[in-house]
């Protein structure tokens, strides 16, 4: 079973920083994280190559996962074991846009046009990022050091904007590569100052 990571990032999002969980095992770039990332001053790793992928043949930064089956309930950052789908072992979700607040029925009601990140619980009837969107928007990740160990893209992968190399979550300060699409480099600048203030967070196996 894969271990699962919410991060609300940004100042607005500060309020929702108790319900993040730990983080997966560390690969490398954990600690002080003194690599010249995580704040917004890491270069992207650029738009994604048709090199061959990393780990082999297996899937590589960037290719399409499934967190290993795990439950898809935490929004902004969902960060899982997945050792079997990622020759770099985990799987990521990031997205900085928040789900609507006005009441719903229906899908539609919480989306504009033919969007359709968002969907509607109806439970409490609000606007919640879809389930859906989550599991397509999440790609093979790596523990990094630098945009450069983020360079080379497997040929599959849907990213277009790029990789950089941040910390995502300020409950285990190493580095992974992310994909630029749904987010900035700027999105990670509160997970990077939790770990200025505290960078020794363990990272399970």
């Amino acid at each position: 079973m894969s271990d699962l990571y919410s991060l609300l990032r940004g100042a607005p999002l500060l309020i929702g920083w108790a319900l993040l969980t730990a983080c997966p095992g560390d690969g490398g770039g954990s600690g002080t994280d003194n690599t010249g990332g995580g704040s917004g001053t890491d270069a992207t790793g650029g738009a994604p190559t048709s090199d061959t992928p990393t780990g082999g043949g297996e899937p590589g930064i960037g290719a399409p996962c499934d967190h290993a089956g795990a439950p898809l309930d935490d929004d902004f950052v969902i960060l899982s074991r997945d050792e079997a789908g990622c020759a770099g072992g985990l799987c990521l979700y990031v997205e900085d846009d928040t789900a609507p607040i006005n009441p719903c029925d229906v899908d539609a009601e919480c989306n504009q046009g033919e969007d359709h990140r968002f969907a509607c619980d109806l439970v409490s009837h609000t606007c919640i990022v879809s389930p859906a969107w989550k599991l397509e928007r999440s790609l093979c990740s790596q523990f990094c050091e630098s945009a450069a160990d983020c360079a080379v893209a497997d040929p599959s992968s849907a990213c277009a904007t790029g990789f950089a190399c941040e910390i995502v979550t300020g409950q285990c300060c190493s580095k992974v590569c992310v994909c630029l699409d749904d987010v900035t480099p700027d999105s990670f600048e509160l997970s990077t100052m939790i770990c200025e203030m505290d960078p020794t967070p363990e990272c399970p196996p």
